[in-house]
């Protein structure tokens, strides 16, 4: 899911332990928290909960913000209060913000007391209540294991990127992109057919996406054997998908061939709107050149990957099956 706020977002304070773990000589992987993940969802799902009541939360680094939905806030007795002039932007256009007080929050061993989550509509699945976004994960080294069902969060001492992957496993190596701060993403270089372009790493997107208008810059074939549902994001409006085949993609060292992507209206969605004569503005919501591709949750399956977020760049070892899921093989969330 691809969400950006206009107004700049205050860290959460954290109530974290660390666990000191072995590494590489005199590199430390520092291990702050496990997030063990549902096994019953092909998402990026946790157990959480707010205020002692059990919620599911996707871990979503296409979000910039952690919120809360809206009707989970209310069942929860949460009070909630619009938040003036804030607009939430993702695939389909916008969404008022609102905003609701957490007296306590647990994810895994994450932990937080007394903070204000922004609250919003469009979560798309009722039994989602949460989004754990890249305003709290950015803090930290982010790994995804997603076939062991787990992700870990640390704080490494004394590493370069190239000591990081400890699973012991060839790796490729990309670097990461300066993005806002305030509005922090995960962005890298990637390049297809032979073009360079920005790619965000969004672990709330089930699949794989181009923006459309890029794919036909860059040479895109289309398929029109294969028919697609619409997709939708935090915005209310369905955008048509259809398949892209390009000749090639890179990232880092790994490079695939004849590789099918889905393509979707993608950058134009993530600019501003005027709300008092409703035209869009030429610039985007976070004050970053939007990227033209979101590395979706098929990524992160046929991979484990370890975002070095301190270290700016990403690391990962091919585990196996496709890297991108086309409508034949994505596998729905329950």
């Amino acid at each position: 899911m691809h969400i950006k706020e206009i107004l700049a977002a205050a860290l959460l304070s954290l109530a974290i332990g660390g666990l000191a773990q072995p590494a590489f000589a005199d590199c430390k992987m520092v291990q702050v928290a496990e997030m063990p993940l549902d096994a019953h969802w092909y998402g990026v799902v946790a157990d959480g909960q707010i205020n002692g009541n059990p919620i599911k939360v996707l871990i979503d680094t296409g979000s910039s913000l952690s919120m809360i939905s809206r009707p989970a806030a209310a069942k929860m007795g949460l009070a909630v209060a619009q938040k003036s002039g804030v607009y939430l932007y993702g695939i389909g256009g916008q969404r008022q913000a609102y905003v609701a007080t957490v007296k306590s929050l647990q994810v895994g061993q994450l932990a937080a007391a007394n903070i204000d989550l922004i609250a919003s509509d469009g979560f798309g699945n009722p039994n989602l209540a949460m989004i754990l976004g890249n305003d709290i994960l950015s803090q930290f080294d982010v790994e995804f294991d997603l076939p062991d069902h787990m992700m870990r969060l640390f704080k490494p001492e004394g590493c370069v990127a190239d000591q990081l992957a400890y699973w012991n496993k060839p790796y490729s190596l990309a670097p990461l992109l300066d993005t806002n701060r305030d509005s922090p993403s995960i962005r890298t270089p990637v390049n297809l057919n032979g073009q360079r372009i920005s790619a965000e790493l969004d672990s709330g997107a089930g699949s794989t996406v181009v923006d459309i208008t890029t794919a036909s810059r860059l040479g895109a074939v289309v398929d029109p054997s294969v028919t697609t549902q619409p997709a939708r994001g935090m915005g209310q409006a369905p955008r048509a998908v259809s398949i892209g085949q390009f000749k090639s993609f890179a990232l880092g060292e790994e490079q695939i061939g004849n590789v099918k992507i889905e393509l979707i209206k993608l950058v134009s969605d993530m600019q501003m709107t005027d709300q008092q004569t409703d035209t869009r503005i030429a610039r985007s919501v976070s004050g970053d050149t939007e990227p033209m591709m979101l590395i979706g949750e098929d990524f992160l399956h046929a991979h484990r990957v370890l975002v070095a977020n301190r270290e700016h760049a990403i690391l990962f070892s091919y585990l196996g099956g496709p890297v991108f899921a086309t409508p034949a093989v994505a596998k729905p969330a329950p």
